[in-house]
């Protein structure tokens, strides 16, 4: 299986962790859209919507080919969110596998293909609202805006 596979998976067992959970619960509206990195889809990693308020509930979704998607059942509460975006480090293994990572070159491992202002502290915003298409594109730049 590889890194995207696994990601896409885990996505999937959380989502389904959430929809078990017996309650109801808040409200919860579909979400998707894209991400882009200098113009281009960025290859895979993970958006992660964060409430603004101190509470509230985060969600999650895979990155892949640069669209993103959270189902009715794992989606998002009415509500304004920071967003963050990590993009996944191709190692050519899976990072779960301790002895093939054990086993690579003693080299620095490459640095991360989306820039440290939009993966934490990041400026990046949604707001989800009832009633509208909840869909956001976040284009991002390796270059810092002046």
């Amino acid at each position: 299986m590889n890194a995207q596979q696994k990601l896409l998976t885990a996505a999937i067992v959380a989502a389904l962790a959430l929809s078990a959970c017996g309650e109801a619960g808040p409200l919860r509206l579909p979400v998707q859209g894209e991400v882009t990195l200098d113009g281009e889809p960025l290859e895979a990693g993970r958006i992660r919507f964060v409430p603004a308020a101190s509470r509230g509930v985060e969600g999650y979704a895979a990155i892949i080919a640069g669209e993103y998607r959270l189902s009715d059942d794992a989606g998002l509460p009415p509500g304004d969110y920071r967003v963050e975006v990590e993009g996944q480090v191709e190692l050519g293994f899976a990072l779960d596998d301790d002895i093939a990572f054990a086993n690579r070159p003693k080299k620095p491992l490459p640095p991360p293909s989306v820039p440290e202002r939009y993966r934490r502290d990041t400026p990046l915003e949604a707001t989800v609202v009832a009633g509208q298409p909840n869909e956001f594109h976040f284009p991002l730049t390796t270059k810092e805006s002046r």
